[in-house]
């Protein structure tokens, strides 16, 4: 499973989005394209796709269908099939409540445009639906839909909110809002959220099954202790690259960046078959082929945007990495250049 820097989403949220777009009598695939998504990224179920890519889909998809409202009714139509692993773990849940748990437990296995978050009010639960400033109004229509869709297909008896709220204005008539969650919908409100009877944490769902859901749950864990290892080195190499211009970082500095602590950072590392030493040289290493195929930087420069103190150091440490100095590996590089042009 690979990472992105940017906030993501699953493959099975992509194909899912497509899938519907198919039934809206849309090219998918073409459009897809258009969002600049790939026919072989599609079929990796375990990558993970930066979010700007499914918001350019989503958008076209509104585009080409004159429906504001295309979010919002691809939310409604629940396939926990989008939600990959995490769908099949909710849906086999005992009741709601051990949903909201799970589902907020491994979020990130599917997407981390928001984040919900379960706040109880007394009277009255609140759902409270997360995201950066910026995040279009059809992809935060979309995920509260979702929730409240989820909850009609999987419980015993379907449930309705209270009342839905959202941030931004409405993208169409507020009546068909309320027709699609058939309850109160207030726009240009404080919070995007959608509020609940106390009760409804304890309401059954229809397929749970305690055998399933735990081995689901293992594999679920499985995959986002996966996932954060991946995070946290790509996190790291990018850290690195930045600092690594005014010197050699150290390990506090750097579990302080990544809001660690330096024991965290550690062992998240060796769980990833790595370490802080191996980490630097390894991002140096990178950055090292990278600078020096940029001519209009001396081997001086290199050796000081990688944090070497003396040049002749830098010459020592490339020299164990590819058997050359750098200046060799430069003339190696420009000349396999020039044949390539050549060809």
């Amino acid at each position: 499973m690979s990472t992105v820097d940017a906030p993501y989403v699953a493959v099975s949220m992509i194909r899912s989005l497509m899938y519907f777009l198919d039934r809206q009598g849309l090219d998918a695939h073409a459009l897809a394209a258009k969002a600049g998504l790939s026919t072989d990224l599609l079929y990796d179920r375990d990558q993970l796709v930066a979010a700007p890519c499914y918001a350019r889909l989503m958008q076209l998809g509104i585009e080409h269908t004159a429906n504001p409202l295309l979010g919002l009714e691809f939310g409604m139509a629940i396939e926990p099939d989008r939600w990959g692993i995490l769908g099949v773990l909710l849906s086999h849940c005992a009741n709601v409540g051990e949903a909201l748990q799970f589902q907020a437990r491994f979020q990130a296995l599917v997407s981390t445009v928001g984040q919900g978050r379960l706040i109880d009010h007394g009277q009255h639960l609140a759902l409270y639906w997360q995201t950066a400033d910026g995040t279009p109004s059809a992809l935060i229509e979309e995920a509260l839909a979702a929730y409240v869709a989820f909850g009609q297909w999987a419980t015993v008896q379907p449930i309705t909110p209270r009342l839905v709220r959202f941030r931004h204005a409405p993208q169409a008539n507020p009546h068909r809002y309320e027709q699609l969650f058939g309850c109160e919908v207030c726009f240009k409100a404080p919070r995007d959220e959608f509020l609940m009877e106390p009760g409804i944490l304890q309401m059954p769902l229809r397929n749970p099954d305690a055998h399933l859901k735990d081995w689901v749950a293992q594999r679920a864990r499985r995959l986002q202790h996966e996932l954060l290892e991946d995070d946290v080195r790509a996190r790291l190499a990018h850290w690195f690259a930045e600092q690594l211009p005014f010197g050699v970082p150290a390990l506090e500095d750097a579990a302080q960046a990544l809001s660690l602590t330096p024991r965290t950072l550690q062992r998240q590392l060796h769980q990833a078959n790595s370490s802080f030493k191996h980490s630097l040289a390894e991002v140096r290493l990178n950055l090292a082929d990278h600078y020096l195929h940029d001519a209009s930087l001396s081997i001086g420069d290199i050796g000081i945007l990688l944090g070497f103190s003396e040049q002749s150091a830098f010459q020592r440490a490339f020299k164990r990495w590819h058997g050359v100095t750098p200046r060799a590996y430069r003339r190696r590089v420009s000349t396999l250049t020039r044949v390539a042009h050549k060809a």
